[in-house]
């Protein structure tokens, strides 16, 4: 393995979904300087996962979070029979679309340790084993990756070990540094790892990628490719701009500051904690499609580096909006005189475990914006009785708002334009804006609006701010 330039790829369902997008990614990948590769499980429906899943969940109870993934399974394959079988014509079916037919020892072991876990009676036994069985789609697609590649299989449990929260442990990443610094071509299965039993564990929700993550921060790689089923990150969400006739523009190259601004305004492509040691470590990431490569020979997607210089007619970046926010405001007179009320309020808030995202304040008032799905129970009247009682405001309301984001790292120097060319286009748009934020030195203006009107205002603001943005004076 090179010492100078180590990049660390991570590709993912989607891109597995047909025979088409897996050539197209095993074109990419064997043509290029990638050093390692993750692989998710092959992408369908039902996902494979979700399929293995339902092999075992039943032991697990019905407060399991993956119950319902079970219970949905079930109810088109009702047998572990017939879930194994559809597993097996699942990867039989790609591998021989691709000319490989030499998956069925791995095949039959998979399916070996779901006949064995199905006949076992101890409750902690079949739960050891679930976690197995759950991680066998990234494994069998690993060692498909492996074969047709002609690179190394190594399994992720002789270095990843994971502590009982499914977070890494950190001496891993010797392990990781040990295990991979002399291999040249390397497959390693992302989403498990082990815990100190030597059973496998899987990691959360993401896994893969964060197999990926931890991989490149161990070795220290140069960059960490994400090959998905998108062509990157876009300036605002496509879903959203299509339904006014628009269309986003990809980014090219934004800092994860700015990155981490869009994906907290609705648009992300991947999780904080897969960023967080990349950016800590400044290792580069780009977002890849390996299928647009295919048709495009010059597309780079986008590139989310540490810093970047920023053109003196550059300001908004990206557009990100997400809905599902709950907006509670709460008035009293005297409120600036009042010590510490800001505090007791937020305060009140969090002990019944609610994490807030904003809080403007105003003479007389504070807003607290959190999100409301974690409103649930009785959550939200004991919160209400609680301020009720503790602050006794003259006016305290709840409701339901959207908040869009404008972000680049050119608004530090433009804030009074972007604020004007903004308002205008929401003024003549007809879209009021409930209010707003805005850090000292920040890189991004957040506003808040009525739900029903955030899809609209994005769409205007991104007109207004990149379609139509004009050289700053």
């Amino acid at each position: 393995m090179s010492t100078e330039r180590l990049i660390v790829a991570k590709i993912g369902g989607e891109s597995q979904e047909t025979s088409e997008g897996f050539r197209a990614g095993m074109v990419y990948v064997s043509g290029s300087d990638i050093d390692i590769l993750v692989p998710s499980a092959i992408g369908g429906t039902p996902k494979v996962t979700h399929l293995l899943v339902a092999c075992c969940t039943p032991f697990w109870g019905e407060d399991h979070p993956y119950h319902e993934i079970y219970r949905k399974v079930r109810e088109t394959y009702p047998t572990i029979g017939r879930i194994f079988t559809e597993i097996r014509r699942m990867y039989t079916s790609m591998g021989g679309a691709l000319g490989y037919y030499g998956l069925g020892r791995e095949l039959d072991e998979v399916e070996r340790i779901i006949n064995t876990v199905s006949k076992l009676d101890s409750e902690s036994e079949i739960s050891k084993y679930g976690q197995m069985i759950v991680s066998r789609g990234e494994w069998l697609s690993g060692h498909m990756w492996a074969e047709l590649l002609g690179w190394e299989f190594v399994d992720p449990t002789e270095m990843i070990l994971l502590r009982e929260n499914g977070q890494i442990d950190q001496r891993s990443y010797g392990s990781i540094r040990k295990r991979l610094k002399s291999r040249v071509k390397v497959v390693v299965p992302g989403f498990f790892g082990r815990d100190r039993d030597g059973a496998v564990k899987l990691l959360p929700t993401n896994g893969s990628d964060l197999t990926a993550a931890y991989i490149a921060y161990g070795i220290n790689a140069s960059e960490y490719q994400n090959l998905k089923g998108v062509d990157g990150v876009f300036s605002a969400d496509p879903k959203i701009l299509e339904k006014f006739g628009r269309s986003p523009i990809l980014i090219p190259k934004m800092t994860y500051g700015e990155y981490d601004e869009l994906a907290y305004g609705g648009f992300r492509v991947l999780h904080p904690d897969v960023t967080a040691p990349l950016a800590a470590a400044g290792i580069n990431l780009r977002v890849l499609n390996p299928v647009t490569l295919q048709s495009e020979p010059d597309y780079k997607g986008s590139l989310i580096v540490a810093s970047r210089n920023v053109r003196p007619d550059e300001d908004v970046i990206g557009i990100a909006g997400m809905n599902g926010f709950a907006a509670l405001k709460i008035s009293k007179r005297g409120m600036e005189y009042d010590k510490g009320i800001v505090r007791r309020i937020l305060q009140i808030i969090e002990r019944d475990g609610v994490s807030i995202s904003h809080s403007p304040t105003e003479l007389n008032s504070i807003t607290v914006l959190f999100t409301e799905n974690q409103l649930l129970g009785n959550r939200k009247v004991k919160i209400m009785e609680e301020i009720e009682r503790q602050i006794r405001p003259t006016e305290m309301r709840l409701d339901s708002v959207g908040v869009l984001s404008a972000v680049g790292l050119g608004i530090k120097g433009h804030r009074t334009r972007v604020s004007r060319i903004l308002f205008a286009a929401l003024d003549e748009a007809g879209i009021e804006q409930l209010g707003g934020m805005q850090g000292y030195d920040g890189i991004s203006e957040t506003y808040i609006f009525n739900s029903c009107e955030l899809d609209k205002a994005i769409s205007v603001a991104h007109k207004a701010l990149i379609e139509d943005r004009k050289p700053s004076a």
